[in-house]
């Protein structure tokens, strides 16, 4: 705290002049904030997942928000098993889906509230996962398609 050499006013952090009798003063710093203390708790930015877009992103493609809230692992048993249900009839296929749209709504809602720990996700992860999705669906239907054009040909 600094005080007017003229007036004797209280000088505020970054003033040129006094604001009592306008004489010119030395400039006060202004004072960075306290260097933290060992055993006081920190405030900390509190990061948030959105359980609406998991659950979008869930319903676009199967286990991407699983993804999204950080279990890559997760996300692709999620995705094989929509396929794989929905292989053998549509109905599992259905229900693994819903089930994960489920699943990746309650997962960023229980870690926004602290019920489970945050796990960050990664635009790697993501990308990743998008571009296996699609080689493995490319996959399947080519392998479909020559099954159906060497079915057709007896």
């Amino acid at each position: 705290m600094a005080f007017c050499e003229n007036c004797g006013a209280e000088i505020k952090a970054g003033d040129q002049f006094c604001e009592n009798c306008g004489t010119p003063v030395a400039p006060v710093p202004v004072s960075a904030p306290p260097p933290p203390v060992a055993g006081i708790a920190q405030p900390t930015v509190k990061e948030e997942k959105n359980p609406v877009l998991a659950a979008i992103a869930s319903l676009l493609f199967a286990g991407l928000g699983q993804v999204y809230n950080g279990s890559f692992g997760k996300g692709l048993l999620i995705f094989f098993g929509t396929l794989i249900g929905s292989m053998i009839f549509l109905i599992p296929g259905l229900i693994v889906l819903v089930y994960g749209i489920y699943d990746a709504y309650t997962t960023a809602k229980k870690m926004n509230e602290g019920q489970i720990p945050f796990v960050p996700h990664t635009t790697m992860h993501i990308i990743g996962f998008i571009i296996i999705g699609i080689v493995v669906v490319v996959i399947y239907f080519l392998v479909l398609m020559s099954l159906a054009m060497s079915l057709g040909s007896f």
